[in-house]
């Protein structure tokens, strides 16, 4: 069975600064492709120069109506895109960055990473809750998801 990890990315900061990156990043009807960020040539290892084997999948973007924050949804196979992270926090270190993250299991392999204005580093952040935490990543209620999975639990 295929893994997939959810991804939101959110760019804080300056209306103009969040337009020029939601524009470098890619059109509202194709949002973001990591070949964008990391060039990824014929005889390259996409795990080697992405993290992953796959480009983003799913994904989706939405700029808030003030124009100080841009938050772009993606799903990815089986494990996060460290480098395609990296690379962002780099180039968009005048801006706050957050990277939240979660597995389809829900509460294993989730996280965030937070990337202070004028930083251009990556800080992984403690989670209080994994279970809620990944719910919210995959925008699901916790509870309903507590549900489900006790149901599956008995019919197994």
């Amino acid at each position: 069975m295929k893994q997939y990890i959810r991804t939101k990315l959110t760019f804080e900061g300056d209306p103009a600064r969040i337009k020029e990156i939601t524009e470098e990043l890619g059109s509202e009807e194709d949002p973001i492709r990591f070949n964008r960020i990391v060039l990824l040539s014929e005889n390259d290892d996409p795990v080697e120069k992405w993290g992953t084997e796959d480009d983003a999948q799913e994904t989706d973007r939405i700029v808030y109506r003030d124009g100080t924050k841009a938050e772009y949804s993606f799903d990815t196979l089986k494990t996060i895109p460290m480098p395609i992270y990296r690379k962002l926090s780099e180039t968009y270190k005048n801006v706050k960055m957050r990277i939240d993250y979660a597995s389809e299991d829900y509460g294993n392999d989730c996280g965030r990473y937070e990337s202070p204005e004028g930083s251009g580093e990556l800080f992984l952040k403690e989670i209080d809750d994994p279970f809620v935490f990944a719910c919210d990543v995959w925008e699901i209620d916790p509870e309903e998801q507590r549900y489900e999975e006790m149901i599956n639990y008995y019919e197994e």
